[in-house]
């Protein structure tokens, strides 16, 4: 479980909003084998921050989404549409968009990292581990929000991440024989 700062500013935010009983806390509820409705929000909010490793990043990605929702919402969103938002933050929070790391990703494609530690690169890590959650040839025909679903889901952690392994570049030595010679040893062997 994170640490508490992030999950309890998303939940107050969360929790002013109208109809958040019934858009956002029965749906926690009904997919929780917890029985206690405060520690299945408590699971469900830390679950969204578990692969941010920063305090002070989840606090921000926190208030980031928390902002979204009072801004954007007249009612309190869906827990889908709260993954969602707080996806979008931690992209927001490493600078990307979930256009602009499609662009990445079809650039990935046309042109995969060649170096190891570009390939490391969270951005880079995190377009390859959604290429890969998707078939390729789904991919080539897929919309932003198809992407930003893959995405979402990636970031969230329901799908593993993966690193590119970019081919090494060293060529092998080629080693020059001389067969005559092999022949004629076993020539003179026999």
């Amino acid at each position: 479980m994170s640490q508490p700062g992030a999950e309890p500013v998303l939940l107050t935010a969360l929790r002013g909003m109208p109809f958040f009983e019934q858009r956002f806390l029965k749906p926690i509820c009904a997919s929780s084998s917890s029985a206690d409705a405060q520690m299945a929000l408590l699971l469900f909010t830390s679950a969204l921050f578990k692969h941010v490793p920063d305090l002070n990043k989840k606090i921000e990605i926190a208030q980031k989404a928390s902002h979204r929702i009072v801004r954007e919402w007249t009612t309190c969103p869906s827990p889908a549409d709260v993954r969602r938002l707080v996806g979008e933050s931690i992209l927001q929070s490493a600078d990307l968009t979930f256009q602009t790391l499609f662009e990445i990703a079809k650039r990935f494609i046309a042109f995969p990292p060649r170096s190891t530690s570009e390939a490391n690169e969270w951005k880079y890590q995190l377009a390859y581990s959604a290429i890969r959650s998707v078939p390729r040839e789904m991919f080539h025909a897929m919309d932003l929000e198809q992407w930003s679903e893959a995405v979402t889901k990636v970031v969230m952690g329901d799908i593993t991440w993966k690193t590119y392994l970019p081919p090494d570049n060293q060529s092998v030595a080629q080693v020059k024989r001389n067969f005559s010679s092999i022949l004629l040893n076993e020539n003179h062997d026999g």
